[in-house]
């Protein structure tokens, strides 16, 4: 029996490293999301992907190394959503109005991103509050988002606010708030008919447009999932 089964091994297609390693973060994210971080262990991977605990130190040298690979590389990919927004639009910036347009059309692509995969958001939302979210994390996580920041800077509609708040606080806030929304909206915290896009748009850009006295949205009717 026991050359049978080594015999099947012997057989079973060979994964490549990069394959390996998207199974284990696929995996990390899941158990995260259902369990948070500190429920996440080794053995509870190799139960979860059939890879032993050997074969995930190979690629993450700890578990510390392993959760932080995950978290930035889906913080890149959300960097790389935002920023991928057209240039173009940061010209048409010309008062609150169009601010309030060009905050939407940046904002949406992100929001998608998040609400589409339950475990990479929860995941993504559980790292953010957690111990493993250090000083090197977020120093990492600014150089992510460099390309995001630029886009926001070349707008000459925020530069009336820039001497009453810190913008660039402000817009992580932004980017930090929408994450927990999404993790309310995922976790089914709020029923299905008490919020949409436009509401949560609302709450989360409210701070922005408060800075200017007015309201996120006002004489704007954005329509659902556009």
């Amino acid at each position: 029996m026991a050359k049978i089964d080594e015999r099947k091994r012997s057989m079973a297609p060979q994964r490549t490293p990069e394959q390996l390693k998207s199974i284990i973060l696929k995996a990390t994210q899941h158990l995260v999301a259902v369990g948070g971080m500190q429920n996440f262990s080794y053995p509870k991977l190799a139960a979860e992907t059939g890879i032993n605990a050997p074969t995930v130190y190979e690629h993450y040298k700890n578990k510390e190394a392993l959760l932080t690979t995950c978290f930035l590389s889906i913080d890149s990919e959300i960097a790389c959503k935002i920023a991928n927004a057209p240039k173009s639009l940061s010209a048409g910036v010309k008062d609150l109005q169009s601010l309030d347009d060009f905050c939407w059309l940046l904002w949406l692509p992100y929001w998608n991103y998040l609400t589409a995969d339950y475990d990479r958001t929860l995941f993504y939302w559980h790292f953010c509050n957690s111990e493993y979210y250090t000083p090197t994390v977020v120093q990492q996580r600014i150089q992510n988002g460099k390309a995001f920041w630029e886009l926001v800077q070349s707008v000459n509609g925020l530069s009336q606010f820039s001497g009453r708040c810190n913008p660039e606080m402000l817009l992580w806030n932004l980017v930090d708030n929408t994450v927990a929304m999404a993790a309310k909206v995922l976790r089914g915290v709020y029923p299905n008919d008490e919020v949409n896009v436009n509401t949560v748009y609302h709450m989360v850009f409210q701070p922005l447009f408060s800075v200017f006295g007015q309201n996120s949205g006002d004489d704007n009717n954005k329509a659902d999932g556009k």
